[in-house]
């Protein structure tokens, strides 16, 4: 990942959930699946930029006949 210095290096639980269209359930679920990094500062919680692009990367696009 090359690093952007006007790029978010660091996203909020609910601006993830966002990008994603990802509840609570789904989005706490990725983290204890360690398919996202949380990290906390102090009693806030943040995901890595670096996680959520690994994780979108990871997904497999999807068959012609699976959209609709």
């Amino acid at each position: 990942m090359n690093w952007n210095p006007v790029a978010p290096r660091i996203f909020k639980p609910r601006q993830v959930q966002q990008m994603l269209n990802c509840g609570n359930t789904t989005f706490y679920k990725l983290v204890a699946e360690k398919r996202l990094d949380l990290v906390k500062d102090g009693k806030s919680s943040f995901v890595t930029a670096e996680s959520v692009e690994r994780y979108l990367a990871s997904l497999k696009p999807a068959q012609a006949n699976e959209a609709a």
